[in-house]
């Protein structure tokens, strides 16, 4: 998956895992334990000769805030850096040329996690 001239990763950072508390990756026949995960975040630092690099952070948005602000239902990743926060493909949380972008935190969140638990505050 490497690039022999750029040092370049695609998408080698899983989107989703399969856990349990007794097994991973899948290998556990016990549906009721096993949950599954979502990367919700990557952190990377941009290197920069001039200041030393920076770091930026992706970080998927979900629905709850969307329905809220947008009225729409839908999941959206971000950018999130020193000068803006803009809209991204879902595709570059997940892509690291390694010659610029060094992945430095995946941050990975149990799916269904609100639906299984009440939230409400009293």
């Amino acid at each position: 998956m490497e690039s022999a001239d750029t040092g370049l990763f695609r998408g080698w950072v899983p989107g989703g895992n399969c856990c349990s508390v007794l097994c991973c990756a899948g290998q556990c026949d016990d549906e009721e334990n096993t949950f599954l995960y979502d990367l919700v975040v990557t952190v990377a630092h941009v290197l920069d000769p001039r200041t030393g690099g920076n770091l930026v952070a992706h970080i998927k948005v979900g629905e709850t805030y969307h329905q809220r602000k947008e009225g729409v239902t839908h999941k959206q990743w971000y950018l999130f850096n020193d000068f803006l926060i803009e809209p991204i493909d879902k595709c570059d949380p997940v892509q690291f040329d390694l010659s610029w972008k060094i992945p430095c935190s995946l941050y990975y969140a149990r799916r269904n996690l609100n639906s299984r638990h009440d939230l409400t505050s009293r």
